[in-house]
């Protein structure tokens, strides 16, 4: 009778444990719903400037500060649930419902008062900061050697690990593990679930430079949907992604913001696909600034079709569009460019600049068909004004954007020679521009797209931060069962 007694909790329990997470899981969706009902008026630009509004605002609080703070919380919320875990059990939530005997117990029983955990901190900063603060008295003369030897003093040097095992011994279940510090480990810690000695489900991973992970994992690599925080250094420093993983990289979909760098320099948001842990595919670009790409993707680099904004700090060229053409990153083919003030160029580009065939419209109606080179007129140059018929066409000669001379114009050679190459160049790249406009609406969609997924990673993020909590918890409770065994079952041993 026992016996069964002990398997009915036990089933009471698990039911009471498939309850709450089906009550997560009803909770997400329902957010989801009213965010999905939120994002249909919207087209995936609007939702990028609206998330680099959140990324704007983390630097300088005001416009959209809701939304930074949202997602700020949502990263830090896990940290602080696992601070709260570890405070003793005189101080936990419940206790005004124990009785005196049993905070007793708990008071005799529990292991000593640990400094904050290093899973906790920035341990690279938490031990530079240490090492200033120690480095006093004859040491202080030696801070080489002494920098040595406090650092062995205060890192750690074994792995741990507190948890569940399997019958074969493996760590299973829930579970903490906090690996060494370099030299000897990388410093890394992972609180979550584990299978076969690995982290699989969902769980928080933090490495030793700052870098942390909460979502989904399968036979210890990040797959599924997560979030990811870089840590305060680097060239990525304080830069989130939210979204799709696959053997440890990103790829599907997701968003990824750019923090911002300086006062100068502003983030920028993409959201669009991803290959292999690249841009690779259909995306969008935003800057602070206003400079917005919308188009194809290969390897992080722009590539293929797609329609390029310049921003507000561009200088003299902001506010110009380009549709057409891209390779490597740079307009590189065939495209058109609108100028701000009216004008526009079609024709060819290579690396970034007009170089080529192609016919030029400047805003005071003055009409050039010829060549470039890197963005300066070059050669021999049909010209004339287009919003009257007083002027005649000239051949005017250009040296690498330096005037030299002009003469007439010779329709039996220029129009062959000058004038026809340069116009059917202008309609290849009218062409261009056409096929590069037509993609923007499939670059929207992979953009949506995208935004879905970053709200899928927020729940595998808070998944993750529920099953932290359970194995900081569970590692909680073996530190006082091994406090018992230590006062009491050692001894009768």
């Amino acid at each position: 009778m026992g016996g069964g007694g002990k398997k009915g909790d036990d089933d009471e329990e698990k039911m009471t444990a498939e309850e709450e997470r089906e009550a997560r899981a009803a909770k997400r969706a329902a957010k989801r719903a009213a965010k999905s009902k939120k994002m249909e008026s919207m087209d995936a630009l609007s939702m990028a400037q609206a998330e680099l509004g959140s990324v704007k605002s983390a630097k300088s609080p005001g416009k959209n500060s809701n939304q930074a703070q949202e997602d700020e919380d949502e990263m830090e919320d896990a940290m602080e649930e696992e601070a709260a875990l570890e405070d003793k059990f005189g101080k936990k939530k419940g206790d005004e419902d124990r009785s005196k005997l049993g905070l007793c117990m708990d008071w005799i029983f529990e292991t000593p008062k640990q400094p904050k955990k290093e899973w906790q901190t920035y341990r690279k900063e938490e031990i530079q900061e240490y090492l200033k603060e120690m480095r006093r008295g004859i040491f202080y003369y030696m801070p080489k050697f002494y920098d040595t030897v406090m650092f062995r003093k205060i890192s750690r040097r074994k792995l741990h690990y507190w948890g569940e095992f399997d019958s074969a011994g493996a760590r299973d279940g829930r579970g903490v593990c906090l690996w060494p510090d370099p030299p000897l480990g990388g410093g890394e810690s992972y609180h979550g679930l584990w299978r076969n000695n690995q982290p699989n489900g969902h769980g928080l991973f933090r490495w030793y430079h700052g870098d942390m992970y909460l979502g989904e994992w399968n036979t210890g690599a990040m797959q599924g949907y997560g979030v990811y925080k870089y840590g305060p250094e680097g060239t990525f420093a304080n830069d989130v992604y939210m979204g799709t993983y696959f053997n440890g990289l990103r790829q599907g979909t997701g968003v990824y913001k750019y923090a911002p760098k300086s006062e100068d320099v502003g983030g920028a948001v993409y959201m669009g696909e991803w290959l292999r842990g690249t841009m690779h595919g259909n995306g969008l670009l935003v800057y602070a600034d206003g400079e917005t790409y919308l188009g194809q993707w290969k390897l992080d680099k722009k590539d293929g079709f797609g329609q390029y904004i310049w921003g507000q700090n561009s200088g003299e060229v902001a506010g110009d569009k380009y549709l057409g053409e891209f390779r490597d990153g740079y307009t590189h083919g065939l495209g058109k460019t609108v100028f701000s003030d009216g004008g526009n160029h079609r024709g060819q580009y290579a690396r970034g600049k007009m170089n080529g065939h192609g016919v030029l419209r400047v805003a005071d109606g003055w009409e050039y068909t010829g060549q470039w080179k890197d963005d300066e007129l070059h050669g021999e140059v049909v010209c004339f004004y287009s919003f009257g018929a007083g002027h005649g066409k000239e051949v005017q000669i250009y040296d690498e954007g330096n005037y030299v001379g002009s003469r007439a114009y010779d329709p039996s050679v220029d129009w062959g020679e000058i004038e026809s190459v340069g116009m059917s160049e202008a309609r290849n790249a009218e062409k261009a521009a056409d096929e590069a406009a037509s993609r923007i609406a499939t670059v929207q969609r992979f953009g949506k797209r995208a935004k879905e997924s970053q709200t899928m990673a927020k729940d595998g993020a808070e998944e993750a931060r529920y099953m932290t909590s359970a194995a900081l918890s569970y590692k909680e409770f073996l530190q006082n069962w091994y406090g018992i065994k230590h006062y009491i079952i050692a001894e009768e041993v």
